[in-house]
C-alpha cells in the first residue's frame, strides 16, 4: 500500500513536471526591447496606444500626445529631417507618414539602411488597422488588438445610432483665407456621415478644396463645423454673421487636437461632431 502511495507520488511529480514543460513551451515571451522613431505625430500617438511608447527613441515635432511623448528627442518635421541624429539614436525601426514624411525622404532613409514601416489611415476603420498593425510589431500585441477591437465597436454603435436619423447638411470649415473644406475622400467626410451629416462638397475631386463665400452659402448649410481653437472659431463665426443669408445657422466649435490626426482620440472627436449635428436636429 506505502508502494502504491509512493508510486503515485512519482506518477504526479512526473505529469506536473510536463506540464511545467508543456506551459514554457506555449506561454508567449514579451519580445526584446527596441529602439523605433515615429516620423508623424499621428504615429507617436499609435505606438503609445499599441503598448510600445517604451521602445519610441525619437519623434517628430509636435508630438504631443501622451503627455509622456514630450519627452522623447526631437528627430524634425515639416521642415526637414535630421539625418545625423536619426542614425545616432540606432533605431530598429522607422515609422514614416508617407504624405508627410514624402517618397523622397523615405527612399534616403532606406538607402542610409534603416528598416521602414508605414501609416497613413485614411478612414476610421483604418486607424483600429494600423494600431493593430503596429502592435504586431511591438512588446505585447494583445494590447493594440484590444485596443483596435474597442475601436472597431465604437464606430459601429455610433453608426447603428445615427444611420436612420434626418441628414444635416454640414459646412465644415478647416481654414477661412483661404476659404477650405474637405471633399467625400476625406477621412473627416466619414466622421460626418457617420454622425448623419451631409457635405455639400463631397462631389469636388480635390481632397481640401478652396471655396468662394458664394459657393457656401448657395450650399445652404443648417451647421457650420469649426475645428479650430475657440478664439479663432469665434472670429470665423462673427465673419459669417455679418452676412444676412447666414441669418438661420448653426455654429459648433470642435476640439482640432481630436480631429486632426487619424488616431484613437479621433473617435472622441467624432463623438462631439455628433452631439453638434444632435442639437441642430
Amino acid at each position: 500500500m506505502v508502494r502504491a502511495i509512493g508510486g503515485g507520488g512519482r506518477r504526479w511529480r512526473l505529469c506536473w513536471l510536463l506540464a511545467a514543460i508543456g506551459w514554457l513551451l506555449v506561454e508567449p515571451t514579451l519580445a526584446a526591447p527596441q529602439r523605433w522613431i515615429s516620423l508623424s505625430p499621428h504615429i507617436t500617438e499609435l505606438v503609445f496606444a499599441a503598448g510600445a511608447g517604451d521602445w519610441l527613441v525619437g519623434v517628430a515635432e509636435h508630438s504631443d500626445y501622451p503627455p509622456a511623448a514630450r519627452a522623447i528627442p526631437r528627430v524634425g518635421g515639416h521642415g526637414g529631417l535630421d539625418y545625423e541624429r536619426i542614425l545616432a539614436l540606432r533605431p530598429d525601426l522607422v515609422l514614416a507618414w508617407p504624405s508627410g514624411t514624402g517618397s523622397r525622404v523615405m527612399e534616403r532613409l532606406r538607402a542610409l539602411g534603416l528598416k521602414l514601416e508605414t501609416s497613413e489611415p485614411h478612414s476610421l476603420s483604418a486607424i483600429a488597422d494600423d494600431l493593430e498593425r503596429i502592435g504586431q510589431l511591438g512588446p505585447d500585441p494583445a494590447i493594440a488588438r484590444q485596443r483596435a477591437e474597442q475601436l472597431r465597436q465604437r464606430i459601429i454603435r455610433l453608426q447603428r445610432r445615427h444611420h436612420l436619423l434626418r441628414p444635416v447638411r454640414v459646412f465644415y470649415q478647416i481654414w477661412d483665407r483661404p476659404l477650405m473644406s474637405i471633399n467625400g475622400e476625406h477621412i473627416l467626410n466619414q466622421a460626418i456621415e457617420l454622425c448623419g451629416g451631409l457635405n455639400p462638397f463631397a462631389e469636388l475631386t480635390t481632397l481640401t478644396p478652396h471655396l468662394s463665400r458664394e459657393a457656401v452659402l448657395l450650399s445652404q448649410p443648417e451647421l457650420v463645423l469649426l475645428p479650430v481653437a475657440e478664439e479663432l472659431a469665434q472670429r470665423w463665426q462673427a465673419d459669417w454673421q455679418r452676412l444676412p443669408a447666414s441669418a438661420d445657422w448653426q455654429f459648433a466649435q470642435l476640439a482640432p487636437d481630436l480631429l486632426q490626426r487619424p488616431t484613437p482620440r479621433m473617435l472622441d472627436g467624432v463623438e462631439q461632431l455628433c452631439r453638434a449635428l444632435e442639437r441642430v436636429r
